[in-house]
């Protein structure tokens, strides 16, 4: 008796082409053709895997890979390389099927080429929009001391302010200092001061912040190089880049070695922020949750748009970028005052790093850099961004502490017409001492 064994069934067109969307080549090898499998799948593998690797990471882990500007692009390409080969894996197997007189789904197959094609430029969209931020965001020069450029005479001897080395980057394990510059230049007004001058000092021994906020209205301090500024601290900027024969380290850098010098540490970045750009990171971000401690009523509070007042309620808001701007701006509801609106600039900075560290905000990575890009402009290296978001994901909010150097730390003369805020330097260097040990300037005296 003569038994027939069943025959084994062709292989599948579907199943090849669902392989083939899983990893480019598989569906080739299933059709038993594993050298022109591998002609996909090894390619894809050399350019997606060390990007699945990094993405084990989270999201911390992409943006310490990809926000030096170099890496960004280099992703953009690799995006666009993995979609094409992925494009040609599938039309080749639907070629493949109909040549062996299989069922070839061509709908099939041309709805999953157009996903793929959908994904890919989405993501190659996102990669270029991330390299394109950070080249915007990234600016070495920023607030560079010392160094001579188009704009900036290179001082001459006869020059009392020469400017001394800038400091030294701090390693992994030192204090980093980071002077926050805030202006509203962009919203439609017709000025654009300094008027948020904030150091963010982060201690990665004791996984600890300081947000030390500098008022606006500072005047009468020493400087590094020698002398004293009399005037307010908001002006020093403007002032500086129009004088560059008395003060040759230029706006930002004369700003920053101010700071230091009157906090008694070294400022070792600069981060500009352009409040314009501030409001669309937050509608980029979708809002962000504050507890507004007590009721604002700010009825001389003009919005860019022209409107006059603002008011929120006390209790938990969810504020989107109008109201996030004017809740930092604001400053004359009746208990206010720029030290109150200091520490309410403390407090959504602290909500807006919690907000922004979600892996819900994911998705919205393209507006959130474009955003970004036109937030921030600062000298801080972007090799070092990973080495921060981790340290930042280790810092319990508790061991985020805020002060504003109004009073006792400065205070108002009383023969003074404007008004004006002089450092008390004896409180000034309690404080700093206390705060930054044997590291503060004060300590040696």
């Amino acid at each position: 008796m003569n038994h027939a064994r069943p025959r084994k069934p062709p292989p599948s067109a579907g199943a090849a082409l669902f392989l083939t969307v899983l990893w480019p080549g598989a569906g080739h090898i299933y059709f038993g053709r594993p050298e022109t499998g591998a002609k996909f799948a090894v390619p894809f593998a050399v350019v997606v895997v060390p990007v699945l690797l990094i993405a084990l990471g989270g999201i911390r882990g992409l943006a310490a890979a990809f926000l030096v500007p170099g890496n960004a692009l280099l992703l953009t390409i690799a995006i666009v390389v993995a979609t094409g080969i992925w494009i040609a894996a599938l039309t080749d197997i639907y070629r493949t099927a109909r040549r062996t007189r299989r069922v070839a789904p061509g709908r099939a197959t041309a709805v999953l080429i157009a996903v793929v094609g959908l994904i890919g430029s989405y993501a190659a969209f996102s990669a270029w929009s991330l390299y394109d931020a950070t080249n915007r965001v990234f600016q070495p020069g920023l607030g560079a001391v010392g160094s001579p450029g188009p704009d900036r005479p290179r001082p001459s001897a006869d020059v009392g302010g020469i400017p001394t080395p800038p400091p030294s980057a701090p390693s992994a394990d030192d204090r980093l200092n980071v002077l926050l510059i805030g202006a509203d230049s962009g919203l439609g007004y017709e000025h654009a001061l300094t008027d948020t001058i904030m150091v963010v000092s982060v201690d990665p021994t004791t996984k600890s912040v300081a947000m030390i906020s500098v008022p606006r209205d500072i005047a009468r301090f020493p400087l590094d190089t020698g002398g004293t500024y009399d005037a307010k601290i908001n002006s020093l900027v403007t002032v500086a880049d129009a004088n560059p024969e008395r003060f040759p380290d230029g706006g930002l850098g004369t700003l920053s070695r101010a700071v230091g010098h009157l906090i008694g540490v070294p400022i070792h970045y600069v981060a500009y922020v352009n409040l314009s750009g501030f409001r669309d990171l937050v509608d980029a971000v979708g809002g962000v949750d504050v507890n507004v401690e007590r009721a604002l009523n700010d009825r001389g509070y003009q919005f860019p748009d022209g409107k006059i007042g603002f008011r929120m309620a006390a209790g938990q808001q969810h504020l989107d970028g109008r109201l996030a701007l004017a809740f930092v701006r604001s400053r004359n509801s009746p208990g206010e005052n720029d030290f109150t609106r200091s520490r309410r600039q403390q407090q959504f900075l602290v909500a807006l790093r919690d907000k922004l560290t979600s892996p819900a905000m994911l998705p919205r990575l393209p507006a959130i850099l474009d955003a970004g890009a036109g937030l921030v402009t600062t000298n801080f290296p972007p090799e070092r961004i990973g080495e921060l978001l981790d340290l930042a994901g280790e810092i319990p909010a508790e061991n985020i502490t805020g002060v504003v150097l109004g009073p006792p730390y400065a205070k108002r003369p009383t023969t003074a017409g404007e008004y004006i805020l002089v450092p008390d330097l004896d409180k000034m260097a309690e404080w700093s001492v206390e705060l930054f040990g044997p590291s503060s300037r004060y300590a040696g005296g």
